[in-house]
């Protein structure tokens, strides 16, 4: 590996804001060389030089240049002989602009770490773009939190006081969104303790991360009779009416795997339209799921989409029609999902229900099968599960129904024997 170097050179760029935009006039930069790749910085000079007053080391104006950027200089190279064989570019950026620039309040900003994180070339699993959107998401808390926060700030005092002020500014999230924040900080906390900026402060030492299934998440017999019977005149409710009931009539599966359903997803097996397809969340199991079509279905699906045999790879939904790249697929996905979010939030109000969301489609499709008296087998083939073990987390509510009934009947006994 070679060592970094740094030099004095004229901007390679010609000045966009200059008074004069004189492109054969430009200021001094730092150019900074590693491994063969280069970046360009900033170094606070003023005076303008062309060509031929920067290779004339003796002119005034040379040496009043060279005066200006001499400190910035100085300071590259001492962080680059601060961070020896550790060097790289995220980690000298960041001391850079703490030093010449000043422009973030502490080497351990926890902006700079978390891109420092998200960028790392040395993980041996480099992180997703989907994943970098909730380590994104995790720092806004954080920002919001506080705007110029530190790494070193991140203490077991601290945690809680996040909590709370994650639940004051969004009164419906769950512990699980919760857990699932604290999971993403947490990894970028152990990342920099790793990395020496800081002692292992373990903030999370006494904060439970695990995530937890909802007791009867699972609605109602009747309360899923009233939202499938549910109409609307807004528009907002009744798109997320008909989602929850597209998901629903398909045994319950995410807008993520319905969304990315094409026509050679669909087929005709006698009379029956018949779907087919790997859920997305399972790709690397290879589960394929296969669901036959109601007629309520087949109108849903030609009210918002369409299928044609012809174009196999056209998406039957049009929503990600546009999208190109899977970053595009999956921001478009949450954004209808959020939509259809917002309408069972009206929806709920107009039947009197409790807070609704698309999750509990699936869910629901759990516990209405199993009290229909299908199989758990059946339960979990429909639903693409791996194992059994992860149906039951979906239908934890019968458990409830069921303790419910052994204490009436308990109750009932005793009554009769006294």
């Amino acid at each position: 590996m070679n060592k970094p170097s740094v030099n004095i050179i004229r901007n390679p760029k010609s000045p966009r804001r200059d008074a004069d935009r004189n492109p054969d006039r430009r200021i001094l930069v730092l150019r900074v060389t590693h491994d063969r790749n280069t970046r360009y910085y900033t170094a606070g000079g003023r005076t303008k030089l062309t060509v031929q007053e920067f290779n004339n080391k003796n002119l005034k104006m040379y040496k009043t240049a060279y005066e200006e950027v001499l400190p910035a200089y100085n300071a590259a190279i001492d962080i680059i002989k601060k961070l020896g064989e550790n060097f790289n570019f995220p980690s000298f950026t960041q001391d850079y602009k703490r030093i010449v620039h000043k422009k973030i309040s502490s080497v351990y900003d926890v902006r700079s770490v978390f891109a420092e994180y998200m960028s790392d070339t040395t993980n041996p699993r480099p992180i997703s773009d989907r994943t970098k959107g909730a380590y994104k998401t995790a720092l806004n808390w954080l920002t919001k939190y506080k705007e110029k926060l530190t790494i070193e700030e991140i203490t077991e005092e601290m945690i809680p006081k996040l909590d709370m002020f994650m639940r004051k500014h969004q009164p419906d999230i769950s512990q699980n969104t919760i857990n699932a924040h604290f999971r993403c900080i947490r990894a970028v906390c152990n990342f920099a303790v790793d990395r020496g900026y800081v002692d292992d402060k373990k903030p999370f030492k006494k904060y439970s991360l695990t995530s937890t299934r909802k007791v009867n998440y699972g609605l109602s017999c009747e309360s899923l009779k009233q939202i499938l019977a549910y109409k609307s005149s807004d528009p907002k409710a009744e798109f997320g009416r008909d989602m929850f009931a597209l998901s629903f009539l398909l045994n319950g599966h995410y807008l993520s795997d319905l969304l990315r359903l094409k026509n050679k997803n669909i087929s005709k097996v006698e009379n029956n339209w018949m779907v087919q397809f790997i859920r997305h969340k399972t790709r690397r199991r290879s589960i394929t799921v296969s669901i036959f079509f109601l007629d309520a279905t087949m109108e849903l699906i030609k009210k918002y989409g369409s299928i044609n045999p012809s174009h196999p790879n056209d998406y039957i939904f049009p929503f990600l029609s546009n999208a190109k790249t899977e970053k595009q697929i999956n921001d478009r996905v949450h954004d209808i999902n959020d939509r259809a979010n917002i309408g069972l939030h009206i929806v709920a109000e107009d039947l009197g229900l409790p807070f609704i969301t698309m999750a509990q489609a699936r869910h629901t499709f759990a516990t209405w099968s199993l009290e229909n008296g299908r199989n758990m087998a059946d339960i979990q083939s429909d639903m693409g599960h791996a194992n059994v073990t992860t149906t039951q987390g979906y239908i934890n509510s019968l458990r409830t129904i069921s303790m419910i009934q052994c204490k009436e009947l308990k109750e009932q006994l005793l009554k009769e024997v006294i």
